[in-house]
């Protein structure tokens, strides 16, 4: 009896230690009677950190590292990040960089040990895990205006606006572009439209497509290259651009819209654009009616009045600006529609008189 009821109590023992989350032997050792130093030893045995090939450790918790962003990000500021981090991460943290802010010239400054400058656009587009490092407790990531900023336009595979850096060349552009597409006039010359600082003067360079020469060339800030393309070869193309690359554009005045009204199919206030000549702010109204005229009026915000005609593409537009397309009195539709009435009405006179 004496035995089975040591049995049990041991039993119970056991269930009520299992209830603490311990485990089996944690329960039969304390049951038993073992001594804690035993049971210490396989406790940290059981604990023991495991090491990984990246150095961590796995089984403990790391604290946050704190990293401070600056420069061209939404939210500069500093963070608290958990191990490991790398710059990516800290970027999304300030909400990103902003569209003045540079991808290719990062700077991370860290403690006692010299900055670092990386490329974030080679890791976007190619992966290298090298310009997207780890960083460490009080990093700071300072992110610098974008440099020399062109704009490539036509058969490349991404066209669009790029920051090259201090030694790179228009090949260089073109690789960052992801090359030529099929499209690619070979035979034609490679346009680069350049505006002057200096003087109100707009350059069309024209180059080859030999490798000495795409190699040699290095673009300016703010140039325009457009590649041309097969289907448009033999087409007249404009090469006057809506924008320039890296450049913020603003109206300094009080109307930023040109009017367009009188005899035009949607009369209505348009944006203003610098390039664009009076007969394509006609164009954005729909064109003329059939009651329009060739005259137009040009009326300026300070109330001067200019006359010109539907098709000036040399009058200089201003924001605020009211083009007013002149209108017939009546048409001439409406003229031969009369005469042929009153010719209908007349016959018609005669046909009745004839049969009385």
């Amino acid at each position: 009896m004496k035995r089975f009821s040591k049995h049990r109590t041991l039993l119970c023992l056991v269930a009520i230690l299992s209830l603490l989350h311990l485990t089996t032997a944690e329960c039969l050792l304390a049951a038993t009677g073992t001594s804690q130093s035993l049971l210490n030893k396989d406790k940290r045995k059981r604990t023991k950190p495991k090491s990984t090939r990246s150095g961590m450790v796995q089984g403990t918790i790391s604290r946050p590292i704190q990293i401070h962003v600056a420069g061209e990000v939404l939210e500069p500021g500093s963070y608290l990040l958990n191990q490991p981090t790398r710059l990516t991460t800290a970027l999304q943290a300030a909400s990103g960089i902003t569209e003045r802010g540079s991808t290719r010239r990062i700077e991370i400054r860290k403690v006692a040990k010299p900055s670092r400058i990386v490329d974030l656009f080679k890791f976007e587009t190619t992966g290298d895990l090298k310009h997207d490092p780890y960083l460490f407790d009080n990093d700071v990531i300072f992110v610098p205006f974008k440099g020399r900023s062109v704009t490539i336009n036509g058969p490349v595979k991404r066209s669009g606006e790029y920051e090259l850096l201090a030694e790179e060349s228009l090949q260089a552009l073109i690789d960052l572009a992801g090359g030529f597409s099929t499209g690619v006039a070979k035979f034609k010359p490679i346009q680069i439209v350049r505006y002057s600082n200096e003087r109100d003067e707009r350059q069309v360079i024209e180059i080859g497509f030999d490798k000495i020469t795409v190699n040699g060339y290095r673009p300016q800030n703010g140039d325009v290259i457009i590649i041309p393309h097969l289907f448009t070869i033999k087409n007249k193309l404009s090469t006057e651009v809506g924008s320039l690359p890296n450049d913020e554009f603003a109206v300094t005045a009080f109307e930023d819209r040109v009017f367009v009204t009188g005899a035009v199919r949607v009369p209505g206030a348009f944006p203003f654009q610098p390039q664009f000549k009076l007969n394509q702010y006609i164009a954005l109204a729909g064109g003329g009616t059939r009651l329009a005229k060739r005259g137009v009026k040009l009326i300026s915000l300070d109330g001067g009045i200019t006359r010109t005609k539907v098709t000036d593409s040399t009058t200089i537009i201003n924001p605020g600006d009211t083009i007013q397309v002149q209108e017939k009195a009546v048409s001439t539709e409406f003229w031969i529609g009369f005469l042929a009435t009153v010719a209908s009405v007349g016959l018609s006179a005669v046909a009745i008189f004839d049969t009385n």
